[in-house]
């Protein structure tokens, strides 16, 4: 019997995407937090450019409900991965 699944061979990958976590065969999480960079710097982007038209209660709503959870989805995977400095 071959090692697998239903007897078919299961191919090797670098790196997978699941739920929008990236998971690389090292455990590294470098591909992850080089994904979630860019998606933190839109975020701040766009709340910088409405900031002097809203209240502060309003920026802080927003920078809870969106960008911290960005920057916080997949890290208790992660741990303390030195690649988590950059988020």
């Amino acid at each position: 019997m071959k090692p697998g699944y239903n007897c078919k061979q299961i191919p090797q990958v670098s790196y997978e995407k699941f739920i929008e976590i990236i998971t690389e065969n090292s455990l590294s999480w470098k591909l992850h937090s080089e994904a979630v960079v860019p998606e933190l710097r839109a975020a701040l982007y766009a709340i910088r450019s409405f900031k002097m038209y809203v209240p502060n209660g309003t920026i802080k709503m927003v920078y809870h409900s969106y960008v911290l959870s960005i920057k916080t989805y997949g890290l208790t995977f992660q741990g303390n991965c030195p690649h988590t400095v950059s988020i």
